[in-house]
């Protein structure tokens, strides 16, 4: 559907990212369902050759890259504006598992000087980020394993959580050993 001038009630969309998909949903004020689009990481982004949207590499390490996201970011709002009034849509929330995205310490392009007419996933200069792919909570390499042993009961007592794979902490250290 072509952007045009708001029509009818608002609507509101929600971003969720998970590890094998980024979907987006939208509700009426009456916060009935009205549609919902997803990007299926696996199959509508085959060139990153991943298995439920992550990479497992020796050591249990599980990781996903960055610019798969970026991507599907540019793919799911191609769908929203093809198949939803998005120009009714009055606010945005959003979720997401725990992972890191790093911006490298080279500046940050302007994004006001993005060109809205391409793809934002092409108009990021090669090696934006940090790492190209990141940890994600399914993780399980020696390092989180090491901080859940070192920290779990700890934790539990302080903060009434255990240490567990999905810390940020424990993504830390698996890229500080990187």
């Amino acid at each position: 559907m072509a952007p045009g001038p708001k029509t009818g009630p608002a609507l509101f969309l929600g971003l969720e990212l998970a590890t094998d998909q980024l979907r987006a949903s939208i509700v009426d004020e009456s916060l009935e369902l009205v549609g919902v689009e997803c990007i299926d990481f696996d199959t509508e982004l085959p060139e990153y050759q991943t298995q439920g949207g992550i990479f497992t590499t020796p050591g249990d390490a599980y990781t996903t890259p960055v610019d798969m996201w970026v991507k599907a970011l540019d793919f799911l709002l191609e769908k929203l504006t093809r198949n939803h009034d998005v120009m009714r849509i009055k606010s945005i929330g959003g979720c997401a598992q725990h992972a890191f995205v790093w911006w490298k310490s080279t500046s940050i392009p302007s994004f006001p000087a993005l060109d809205p007419r391409l793809p934002f996933h092409s108009q990021l200069p090669p090696n934006t980020f940090s790492l190209p792919n990141t940890p994600v909570a399914q993780d399980t390499s020696a390092h989180t394993l090491a901080l859940e042993a070192l920290l779990g009961d700890l934790m539990a007592a302080c903060v009434d959580t255990c240490a567990n794979t999905s810390l940020l902490a424990a993504q830390s250290l698996l890229i500080l050993h990187t």
